[in-house]
């Protein structure tokens, strides 16, 4: 999703920086309302290009900004604090840990105690 609006906006950028040197080329205001005539201005187009460009790299770059931000943001989960299920948006129901997991990842779940508990619970 996040290509497909960068993509667009560089056509979009692309267009007006192209419209902008055939308005200069050809004159369009002349051309359809019968405007005065203008001379074709060199300086101004690469003027205008550069200022469009300009824009179209930070408009591209504050857009990949908050493309990741969202990504980010959507990448939290909705864990219960009592029974650590996690909430699968897509089921819209909770999971338990290992079945979120297993569904969502490739990763494969071992059971055991980490050293800390095993030393706590090793009297039972």
């Amino acid at each position: 999703m996040g290509k497909k609006i960068i993509f667009y906006e560089i056509i979009g950028f692309t267009f007006i920086i192209l419209s902008n040197w055939l308005n200069e080329i050809i004159d369009i205001p002349h051309l359809l309302f019968n405007a005065p005539q203008t001379p074709f201005n060199i300086t101004e187009s690469i003027l205008e290009s550069f200022i469009g460009l300009l824009l179209a790299v930070l408009t591209i770059l504050f857009t990949k900004k908050l493309l990741e931000r969202i990504k980010y943001l959507e990448g939290f989960l909705r864990i219960c604090c009592v029974c650590k299920k996690i909430y699968d948006r897509s089921k819209k129901k909770w999971l338990p840990f290992e079945a979120y997991f297993n569904k969502n990842t490739e990763i494969e779940f071992s059971h055991g105690y980490c050293p800390d508990c095993l030393k706590k619970y090793s009297n039972i």
